[in-house]
């Protein structure tokens, strides 16, 4: 059993560092630099040994992206524990997402690169199963949530739009915000002086306009949002500055 055991750490303890150094070479030189060769060269192990772990360099950007994606369910899961309404608990998912992406800076690069299903149909299937569920692990606690809030007669939809749709909505802003500031597009330029204040300005009229309480005018969500990183994460991530969970709306 002890033997088995240590074969079984070794095996992963190569793995992650096999996902270490492709994270290093995709983050620094770009998926067309990132190949097997490459890799092998670097952890000083044979070409073989790598093959023995991923089919191709595509299994292991999937790979990373598995990691990203269960990393985030796991901060969304803790965020959903927090002690609060449901609109309270959302909030603090958008904290535990600011803080996915403090934790995981490359995340948005791998998820665009694996979006391309030319790159993820060479994945193994039982990555791409990982990958999915990964994905639907996230997308299962804000359903949750806002089924949760519907049963308590917090919110109420109109029969047109499925819990689903609502979690859709939040899930496009804050990917399609994310994915804008990764660009490096000079957001002040163009009248965008403080956009992770925006975006929270717009998950907050979002979920109003929904009619979700407590509405924002009954609610201090500056404090909700300061309170859930004290609560929830800061114990865990205090080399982490949450500077974002002050942003005021902008006027």
């Amino acid at each position: 059993m002890g033997t088995a055991s240590r074969k079984q750490r070794e095996l992963e303890e190569r793995e992650a560092k096999i996902l270490q150094v492709a994270r290093r070479i995709l983050a620094s030189e770009g998926y067309i630099k990132l190949n097997m060769d490459r890799i092998a060269a670097e952890i000083e192990y044979a070409k073989g040994t790598v093959y023995q772990h991923f089919r191709n360099k595509e299994d292991i950007i999937v790979a990373l992206n598995i990691e990203g994606q269960e990393a985030m369910a796991d901060l969304f899961r803790m965020a959903a524990t927090f002690d609060g309404t449901p609109r309270h608990r959302m909030t603090a998912v958008g904290v535990a997402s600011n803080l996915k992406n403090q934790l995981y800076p490359d995340h948005l690069q791998i998820d665009r690169i694996t979006s391309n299903p030319a790159i993820l149909e060479k994945a193994t299937e039982e990555r791409q199963e990982q990958l999915h569920a990964s994905e639907g692990a996230c997308m299962s606690v804000l359903s949750e949530l806002v089924c949760e809030a519907v049963d308590r007669h917090d919110l109420c939809l109109p029969e047109s739009i499925a819990p689903g749709d609502l979690v859709f909505g939040l899930w496009a802003m804050s990917s399609g915000a994310y994915d804008i500031l990764s660009t490096g597009i000079p957001l002040a330029e163009l009248g965008v002086a403080h956009p992770m204040a925006a975006l929270w300005h717009n998950f907050t009229m979002l979920l109003d306009g929904y009619g979700w309480n407590p509405l924002s005018h009954e609610e201090d969500y500056i404090e909700v949002r300061r309170r859930a990183w004290t609560e929830i994460f800061a114990a865990d991530y205090s080399a982490y500055q949450p500077i974002w969970l002050e942003a005021e709306a902008p006027a």
